[in-house]
């Protein structure tokens, strides 16, 4: 898995984890967010983990490349990450990552 800096600005604030990266190729992206307090967005606008599957199968379906991009704060449950992995998956995304913020040397 590759990860990917991320170009859009948020609708919620994350610290994202440090790690050493490759630039990301543009393309069609489906932006997950996942705050420390656990709430969630896709793309622009905040969801709820009920209708969460719904909006991100949704925009699975009019996404070309069915990219998915997960920003999760790097404070947030892991589970939830995974979660959200197991739903892009199963929604039919071909391809995730996870962002992250360049690392300092």
């Amino acid at each position: 898995m590759i990860t990917a800096p991320l170009m859009m600005q948020p609708i919620m604030e994350v610290k994202l984890p440090k790690a050493v990266t490759v630039e990301g190729e543009e393309k069609e992206n489906i932006t997950v967010t996942i705050a420390m307090n656990g709430k969630i967005a896709v793309n622009e606008k905040e969801v709820t983990w009920g209708n969460f599957p719904a909006e991100l199968t949704e925009r699975i379906k009019r996404s070309t490349d069915k990219f998915v991009i997960i920003r999760s704060d790097e404070n947030a449950s892991h589970g939830e990450m995974l979660k959200v992995m197991r739903i892009a998956r199963d929604a039919g995304a071909k391809k995730q990552t996870i962002a992250t913020e360049q690392k300092t040397k």
